[in-house]
């Protein structure tokens, strides 16, 4: 949908006017009862789902409000359901690593994809920001994924009881990329990250990511003080 429509008078009214309809219909929001709409109710290591379209962002926030539905051909709202593990609680709201399972591309290209590193100044495997996640209760044989971080140290979740399950064993998590959920947005718990090793592996992926900035502002900073005495 281009900005164009998005923006226009005709579009917009008649959005609202849906919009109120599906608000009196409760179909605007999950009304299932294990839904929160509090981030108070989430701790760090949770794996939560949640609505979201691709569209929706704001920046590094997962709501924004003026887009955060649209109606859709054969629908009444277009979206899909998220999931992201819980990486830290900050001022109200949750940072989240978002899980990917590179559905557009075969996992044997993905392995081979390289992107230049500016820290280490070299070509560097994609997946090698990667955390390898795995869906323990997933019925589906895991892979190993040694070119993940920490040579595929995987980190093992477990599902919640009655909530959906991961339609895939394998995932993955970069948490250079993290995501912001502001409070009253819908979301459900369903795992939890509970043995040792797991929660260990993402505390040292969240560390690498605090020394990656410190060493990129670093080399900031003496980039800028070369250029002032080549001024001079």
């Amino acid at each position: 949908m281009t900005d164009k429509l998005k923006n226009s008078v005709d579009f917009n009214s008649a959005r609202d006017l849906l919009e109120q309809e599906m608000h009196r219909l409760d179909h605007i929001h999950p009304q299932d009862p294990r839904f929160h709409h509090d981030t108070s109710a989430a701790e760090i290591n949770d794996i939560i789902i949640f609505l979201h379209a691709d569209f929706c962002t704001n920046q590094d926030l997962l709501v924004d409000e003026d887009h955060s539905w649209l109606p859709a051909p054969g629908g009444y709202v277009q979206t899909k359901y998220r999931r992201a593990v819980v990486l830290d609680e900050c001022s109200g709201s949750l940072k989240l690593g978002m899980l990917s399972t590179f559905l557009n591309m075969s996992m044997d290209e993905v392995r081979k994809q390289t992107v230049f590193d500016e820290v280490h100044n070299k070509e560097v495997l994609v997946l090698s920001d990667y955390v390898h996640i795995v869906a323990a209760d997933h019925r589906g044989k895991s892979e190993y994924y040694p070119e993940c971080f920490m040579d595929g140290v995987p980190v093992h979740y477990r599902d919640a009881p009655g909530c959906p399950p991961s339609s895939a064993k394998d995932s993955f998590m970069n948490p250079y990329t993290a995501y912001h959920m502001v409070n009253e947005t819908p979301f459900m718990i369903v795992g939890h990250v509970t043995d040792l090793e797991s929660v260990e592996t993402l505390n040292m992926a969240v560390e690498a990511t605090t020394v990656r900035t410190l060493k990129a502002r670093a080399i900031a900073s003496e980039n800028a003080f070369e250029k002032a005495r080549i001024k001079k």
